[in-house]
């Protein structure tokens, strides 16, 4: 399992776009407003 912070940014959208498009199991943390 991979954990990304700032998933709702452009670079960490295409980071766990392209590690669940690899098979990757993805966790992201998020700000309540985000």
């Amino acid at each position: 399992m991979i954990v990304v912070t700032g998933a709702t940014g452009h670079i960490g959208n295409v980071l766990v776009r392209e590690l669940v498009a690899d098979g990757q199991t993805v966790r992201a943390l998020l700000l309540p407003n985000d």
